[in-house]
Formats: structure tokens, C-alpha cells, sequence
């Protein structure tokens, strides 16, 4: 199963946070280093990620900053996930009852229908009989 702390995942070549931060403070052999950078250039996102956290002043803090993007992400995905669910249970009434409208205008229909097919059908087999006026003795 996916871990979903480790936004660098990754399956053939996984980079873990802890080797980027190590890469950064430059606490890493040359060929430790090397094989970092031949994963990150297999991947624009994490060369860009490594960029980026680069570019921060303050290298001691880095481990933080990390975690606050982490924990950042996280709850805007949760965010937009609740979101979209609750917009889906909000236009589920509507869809019931725009169907049961549609059925019970259906049914009606059918009902008139027949019924004005019944009056014509009786109207032609009712018999007129006719009087005659002059009476035979």
C-alpha cells in the first residue's frame, strides 16, 4: 500500500525526504550524491523540488519547512476531497426528484391517454337508435 506522508514517491526509483534534506546540508558521500542526482534527473519534480528548498536561506530549518509542505498538502486534498463529496450528496435529492417528476408526468400522461381512448371507443360502439316518428298500427 501507498505511503501518503511521502509526497517523492516514487516505485522504480523512490527518494525519500531524508535523503533530499541530507542532500542539501551536503552530508553525503560523492557516490551517495550522485545516485540522488541521477534520480532526481529522472524526475522534473523532484529536480524542482530540490531547486526549491535549495533556495531557502536558513538550511537548519529545511527539515521543518518540509513537513509544513507535507502536512500543507495534506489537508488541501482533504479539503477538496470533503468538498467534492458534500457536492455530490447536495445534488442527489435533486436527481430523485427531478426523476420522480419525470415518472409522475409519465404516469399522468398514460392516464389521460387512455382515458380519452376509452371515451372514444365508446362513443363508437354505443348504438344510436333511432325513433321513428310515425307510429304503425
Amino acid at each position: 500500500m501507498a505511503d501518503v506522508t511521502d509526497i517523492l514517491r516514487d516505485d522504480e526509483e523512490k527518494l525519500s525526504d531524508e535523503e533530499l534534506l541530507r542532500y542539501l546540508h551536503e552530508e553525503l558521500s560523492e557516490e551517495e550524491k550522485h545516485e540522488i542526482e541521477k534520480k532526481m534527473s529522472a524526475d522534473p519534480f523532484k529536480s524542482d523540488a530540490a531547486e526549491g528548498l535549495s533556495s531557502i536561506n536558513k538550511k537548519e530549518n529545511l527539515h521543518e519547512y518540509v513537513h509544513q509542505l507535507n502536512k500543507n498538502l495534506h489537508q488541501q486534498l482533504a479539503g477538496k476531497k470533503q468538498r467534492n463529496g458534500k457536492r455530490k450528496i447536495k445534488e442527489l435529492p435533486l436527481l430523485i426528484l427531478a426523476i420522480l417528476l419525470i415518472l409522475f408526468i409519465c404516469v399522468a400522461c398514460y392516464f389521460v391517454i387512455h382515458l380519452h381512448n376509452k371515451r372514444q371507443q365508446n362513443k363508437i360502439k354505443s348504438p344510436t337508435t333511432f325513433v321513428s316518428p310515425i307510429k304503425v298500427k
